[in-house]
């Protein structure tokens, strides 16, 4: 190669900071590309710049990296929605409790079909608490009237122990549109009774009384078939439970559903005699002290009760409790006595039995034989208590066109016979039904005061 032409090959070699970066290609202005060589163009040799120093580097101006563009934020997840709760078509419930309420009563509504425990009230809010959780309610209130107020209710299941406030929840029921469940009695004197049926018919509403035997398969069946069982019915004996309620509470605790018993087997009664005694005295009216726990059952009287009635039938039918046997009672019981053998009819919270008694003879000993019925290769061993069986009944009852609101009217008769054997045991006079006296015959009402003064009692002056 001559001098020239290497001088040449070395002024086309392009100057790097080193060869690191030459190999790496970070300076684009001193790339180039291949050109084909063209013969009769002239050489052109390109004189390479200076190499600036550090300072001039630095003083360079060099525009700012372009801001990368933000990422689009992704949209939030979207959370599953609960899907809604569909709407509940079965029948709403609400249970009005006190104090001195009938636990059993609300359990009974647990889980039965085509109900649902919607709400509960109580005056108190522990007692509200205490109820929601034995019953599994919804919602609690304290105010009955907030309650229907926010609650759609079909049936009030009125289990207050307290005559007087259970009557007013059933008086509240009627007036929101709701059948009411309820012990009996339910009011505390026959002229609030008269009413609530009364409200109920024009309401066409169902207050289903809890009277337990008139619901059980075996009295119904019994009630059908009596006549070939014992003959023609000519007395019927209520024993109350005799224990230490004995007396007046008894008769409202448990007398009463013997005596509803009385007028499904007998009519209706005529007249009524009665004995009282309270600690072997006879007692007045103003004798009366607060029956049940804290009062609840109104004013009572007497711990020995023995009264008789004559029926419309002319069956004769006597109501006893008395203190002094509570050794020897066992329970509340009807016996039902025919003209060819007798029915006893025992009862209590859990069961109903009936035994059927044929004649004592000799050859037996004289002793009765006392043979359950109906038969038990007949009839299972019910599982359901007598309460769960009303309960059954009530909801078939309300899904009825036409509402049988007459039932109502069974509390109130049983309550004017119990009412008219305290009139007969205090007066010592006999008592005619229908009583004329429809408030408390334990609660004498003074005369309300004349707001006008008669003409001859004015004084007059001395110039008259």
């Amino acid at each position: 190669m001559s001098e020239s032409e290497k001088d040449r090959s070395e002024d086309d070699q392009p100057l790097f900071a080193s060869a690191g970066m030459a190999a790496s290609g970070l300076f684009k202005a001193f790339r180039r590309k291949a050109e084909p060589k063209a013969e009769a163009a002239p050489i052109e040799t390109e004189v390479a710049p200076a190499e600036a120093s550090e300072p001039e580097l630095a003083s360079i101006q060099t525009d700012p990296p372009e801001a990368a563009e933000p990422e689009a934020e992704a949209p939030p997840a979207e959370v599953e929605k609960p899907a809604p709760e569909p709407e509940y078509t079965g029948k709403r419930i609400a249970i009005f409790t006190d104090a001195t309420a009938d636990f059993e009563l609300e359990k009974g509504f647990q889980r039965l079909e085509g109900t649902r425990i919607d709400a509960v009230q109580a005056e108190d809010e522990e007692l509200a608490n205490a109820a929601q959780v034995r019953s599994g309610a919804r919602k609690l209130y304290t105010k009955p009237k907030k309650l229907f107020k926010s609650e759609e209710i079909h049936i009030s299941v009125v289990s207050c122990g307290s005559v007087e406030t259970r009557s007013k929840a059933i008086k509240l029921a009627l007036t929101n549109g709701s059948h009411a469940l309820a012990a009996v009695p339910i009011a505390p004197n026959l002229k609030e009774a008269s009413e609530l049926v009364k409200q109920a018919e024009e309401a066409n509403r169902l207050i289903l009384p809890i009277l337990p035997l008139r619901h059980h398969p075996d009295v119904q069946a019994f009630r059908e078939h009596y006549k070939s069982l014992i003959g023609e019915i000519v007395e019927i004996s209520i024993e109350g439970e005799q224990g230490p309620q004995s007396g007046g509470e008894d008769l409202l605790l448990h007398g009463v559903h013997g005596l509803d018993l009385v007028r499904w087997f007998g009519g209706e009664p005529e007249f009524c005699d009665g004995q009282i005694t309270d600690e072997g005295e006879r007692p007045l009216p103003d004798d009366a002290r607060p029956g049940g726990t804290d009062g609840s059952l109104g004013p009572v009287v007497g711990d020995c009760i023995r009264a008789q009635f004559t029926m419309s039938s002319g069956i004769t039918a006597s109501f006893r409790s008395d203190r002094r046997l509570s050794a020897t009672s066992t329970g509340p019981s009807a016996l039902i006595t025919g003209t060819k053998a007798k029915m006893l009819i025992r009862w209590s919270e859990d069961e109903v039995k009936l035994f059927l008694l044929r004649p004592a003879k000799a050859s037996d000993g004289f002793l009765e034989k006392a043979n359950p019925w109906p038969p038990t290769k007949e009839n299972a061993q019910l599982k359901e208590t007598p309460r769960a069986l009303v309960i059954g009944d009530f909801l078939d009852l309300t899904d009825q066109e036409e509402i049988p609101t007459f039932l109502a009217d069974n509390a109130v008769k049983a309550l004017e016979m119990a009412h008219g054997i305290w009139q007969a045991g205090t007066s010592t006079k006999r008592a005619f039904f229908p009583l004329a006296n429809r408030l408390h015959p334990l609660q004498i009402t003074a005369p309300e005061p004349e707001t006008q003064t008669k003409e001859s009692d004015t004084p007059q002056s001395p110039e008259a």
